[in-house]
This record gives structure tokens, sequence and C-alpha cells, in this order.
């Protein structure tokens, strides 16, 4: 959860607040973002959750438990992301996403696609863009 709310803050919240006040005409803002589904199928990906696990000090887990813990309705993905030229790598699970979005009152969708390195996830953080009212004076005659 900690690493879903990091990467909400750091990548999608910025986008959109950045969305939001860049043009103040638009009445809608969209974030997409991807990731590949973890599994105990993708070498490369499950070894990397692996030691971010082990460096957790959590005992007797394997790559089959992978399976186990990211399943097909909800996943946990993985995301690369670079700032100012550095990478980070992000392990995620969608629902949690999911509800940091509609906590902000967003809408979230996500898609999946097969790729040759496996499941390929796509999400999308969607909103409508608040608009300022001001009281109108009347005018004197």
């Amino acid at each position: 959860m900690k690493s879903a709310q990091v990467y909400y803050d750091k990548y999608i919240v910025k986008s959109l607040v950045s969305q939001a006040t860049e043009d103040l005409k638009k009445d809608k803002i969209s974030c997409r973002r991807h990731g590949i589904f973890v599994t105990a199928n993708n070498e490369k990906i499950s070894k990397i959750f692996l030691d971010k696990i082990s460096s957790l000090n959590i005992k007797f887990f394997s790559c089959e438990d992978i399976d186990n813990i990211s399943q097909k309705d909800d996943p946990i993905i993985y995301v690369k992301e670079s700032d100012n030229h550095q990478e980070y790598e992000y392990f995620i699970r969608i629902s949690y996403l999911k509800g940091l979005a509609k906590q902000d009152g967003f809408d979230f969708t996500v898609e999946n696609a097969t790729y040759m390195d496996g499941l390929f996830v796509r999400f999308e953080v969607m909103g409508q863009v608040p608009k300022l009212v001001f009281a109108r004076k009347r005018l004197k005659k």
C-alpha cells in the first residue's frame, strides 16, 4: 500500500494537477499508465519482486507464492518510472491504486493486454476539472 501511495502521489496526482492548471478551458483530465503483471512465469520481473520481498525479511516466500497473491482480478503490477534521470521501480496492487483514485473522486479503469513478456496492464485515472464559480454582481442603472 505504501508503494502504491508513493507512486500515486509522485506520478499520477502530479500529472493530473499539471493538466488541470495548464489549460483552464479543459473540462477533463486523465492520466494513463501501464505495468507488467507479476507472475511466476515472468522470470525477470519475479526475480526483482522476490529480491524486494526478501529485503522485508518475509520468510518462506517462494516464486510459486507469487501467483497466489497476484490474481487476475486484482493483480500486482511492476511499473518503472524515471524522475530527473533517476529510475524508480514499484510493485503496486491495482485495487490499492483504484482505492486512492476513488477516494480523491476520480474514475479508474483497467485494461489487460497480452504481450511477449506476459500480461500487460493499462490503467487510467480520469476526472472532471473543478471550475471556480464567481458570484455575479448586479450592475446599478
